[in-house]
């Protein structure tokens, strides 16, 4: 991820430059480990009216996360819910675009 910042340490613009994705943790994960943060935390929130519409369901329901460790210890998915739509909402990404 790399970041432009203003002197007034305001973000001016983002873009990933480079991602890799091992296969192996893609595909599977080792005992204890959880992968797809990201969707444990749109799980979480599921309720939320911003998301209320995807009908999304427990993670066990989905073949990728139904083997991972549901709960994260010291990882409160609810609140890094919140911080990513903060963070979406500091690049100027509205709620409909969130939402997509």
């Amino acid at each position: 991820l790399q970041l432009t910042v203003t002197g007034a340490a305001r973000i001016q613009s983002c873009c990933v430059i480079d991602y890799l994705l091992e296969l192996t943790r893609v595909c599977g994960q080792g005992q204890g480990e959880r992968n797809y943060h990201v969707f444990f935390q749109l799980l979480r929130a599921r309720s939320e009216p911003l998301l209320e519409d995807l009908q999304l369901g427990e993670a066990q329901s989905y073949g990728y996360l139904e083997r991972s460790q549901l709960e994260a210890p010291g990882i409160d998915d609810g609140r890094c819910f919140e911080e990513l739509k903060d963070a979406l909402t500091g690049l100027d990404y509205t709620p409909t675009i969130q939402k997509e």
